[in-house]
């Protein structure tokens, strides 16, 4: 009976061969036999077959595989990583990125690619954050649009305005964080690499479980603002998330007027960015970054100019030193290493200060460290950089670099 059984399908599975292939040539696919295969050749031995991956082996080949670029460079190109970290800010957490590069118009080696990027993470000290990001080029870079979306949840310090209380933990209260934000930039091509156009902002913040009322006396716990102002940019770097060579200068002016809901607080915000980027041996890229942030009026606490935290001297506490008036400088080398793995190391220098002219030599506050880079995509890296301050180290974790 097994023999008659086996028989049949050999014939049946034969019979389909030679049906398939006479339907293909009827077709026009000239190249198939009009023929049919000899039956030995139609099923394949089990042991011939490729043996189904498991999901480490997925999981691999997906992340060998993620930095080569598509056949078609229209393509949309998405990327997903996520993994444990840990910062000073959030403690030990889990974060999970989407990236993503694509182009609108056809495909031009002097045009960067649009991208965009989601976040999501989450700690053990409560910390919950997701975010959008990203810039999206027309075709012939004819226009820019700018835009994020930000929320988190965060348990964190305040030191209340100003170098003096910074310096100092005594002035150190804890509270949580609620925040919310939004903007949007519109930017028009004027020239060959000059860019012009208007911004929208809008951002709202809670603080509360305040351990130390007498810090916050004169602060306001719950901040709306909404800001309108002018952008501009000249840009002539090869990409926008890891640059090797170019240069770029951005200004913006931004206006919080009462007329627009500000009604506890009015105020106007002007800042100035440079970076630059050169080759400076094989595999080596040296980066400068530049940048100043000066606001005058009521200025609320949550928009005071600050930095730390993943971009601008990374190992600061994010929003322990923080007043009117910033400014800092990084330098920051970059060398390819191995196959996808690159190091940096940088060291740069920051200020606060009330107003222009309160700028103090003596209170210079240092910034040196060290990273590693894995290229995750084409143009994108996986960072991982130490920073170390005055009385202060910090832990990055991020996608694409600082700056």
């Amino acid at each position: 009976m097994f023999q008659t059984i086996k028989a049949f399908w050999w014939r049946c599975t034969a019979a389909t061969a030679m049906l398939a292939a006479c339907f293909l040539c009827a077709a026009g696919q000239d190249s198939i036999p009009a023929t049919p295969l000899p039956v030995d050749s139609i099923a394949a031995p089990a042991d011939s077959l490729p043996a189904k991956k498991n999901i480490i082996e997925r999981i691999k080949a997906y992340f060998d595989d993620s930095n080569k670029p598509k056949k078609d460079p229209k393509a949309f190109d998405i990327g997903v990583i996520g993994g444990p970290f840990y910062s000073n800010e959030v403690k030990l957490a889990l974060g999970v990125v989407a990236t993503g590069s694509y182009s609108l118009g056809e495909p031009d080696s002097l045009i960067p690619r649009s991208f965009v990027a989601i976040k999501g993470k989450i700690s053990t000290s409560g910390f919950v954050e997701a975010g959008l990001e990203g810039t999206n080029i027309f075709p012939r870079d004819r226009f820019r649009i700018n835009y994020l979306l930000d929320y988190y949840y965060c348990p964190t310090d305040y030191w209340g305005i100003g170098y003096d209380r910074a310096v100092n933990d005594d002035f150190k209260s804890k509270y949580n964080e609620i925040y919310f934000s939004t903007r949007i930039d519109g930017l028009m091509r004027i020239g060959r690499h000059i860019f012009v156009g208007p911004g929208l902002l809008f951002s709202r913040v809670k603080a509360t479980n305040i351990t130390d009322s007498a810090v916050w006396a004169t602060q306001p716990q719950r901040v709306t603002s909404f800001g309108v102002g002018v952008s501009g940019m000249f840009d002539t770097r090869d990409n926008l998330t890891a640059p090797t060579r170019g240069v770029t200068v951005e200004f913006e002016q931004l206006f919080y007027p009462r007329f627009m809901g500000n009604t506890s607080h009015s105020f106007s915000v002007t800042a100035l960015t440079a970076r630059a980027y050169q080759r400076v041996w094989r595999g080596g890229i040296l980066a400068e970054r530049i940048h100043g942030r000066f606001s005058y009026g009521n200025v609320p606490w949550n928009m005071l100019s600050t930095f730390g935290g993943s971009n601008n001297l990374r190992g600061y506490y994010e929003g322990q030193y923080r007043d009117k008036c910033e400014m800092d400088l990084t330098v920051e080398l970059r060398q390819h290493v191995w196959r996808r793995n690159s190091l940096v190391v940088w060291g740069g220098v920051g200020y606060i200060a009330p107003n222009l002219g309160g700028f103090r030599l003596s209170q210079t506050l240092p910034n040196v460290g060290v990273g590693y880079r894995w290229e995750f995509k084409k143009n994108s890296n996986v960072r991982i950089d130490i920073g170390f301050g005055k009385h202060c180290n910090g832990f990055v974790f991020g996608i694409n670099e600082a700056f």
